[in-house]
């Protein structure tokens, strides 16, 4: 989950700054002084975790995991599908979006 964010950050840095840039990004990512408020630390530390229990948990229930009911042409300019927030509820579209679905 944070493998993918921390290598982006690495090569983007490195292309700003070389080796020392990437030595001082990794240093703050594992700097736990910088973390004032320590009440962080519980959903750094059990987030995943619990996610995964609850899906080994359905999968031994032998429950599946629903099916997506997502509109795939509208997936570029509507990434948090399934969000509180739907456009297409609240009749509130972004230009593209709308290009999109009259395209369509």
């Amino acid at each position: 989950m944070f493998v993918c964010p921390l290598w982006a950050a690495s090569i983007l840095v490195y292309r700003e700054d070389r080796l020392g840039g990437v030595k001082k990004l990794w240093w703050r990512v594992f700097d736990f002084k910088r973390i004032e408020n320590k009440l962080w630390y519980i959903p750094v530390i059990f987030l995943m975790p619990i996610l995964l229990l609850s899906y080994a948990a359905m999968r031994l229930l032998g429950m599946s995991l629903p099916e997506p009911d997502i509109p795939y042409p509208l997936i570029p300019v509507y990434p948090n599908y399934g969000s509180h927030y739907d456009p297409m509820v609240t009749g509130v579209l972004t230009a593209l979006a709308a290009v999109m679905v009259i395209m369509i």
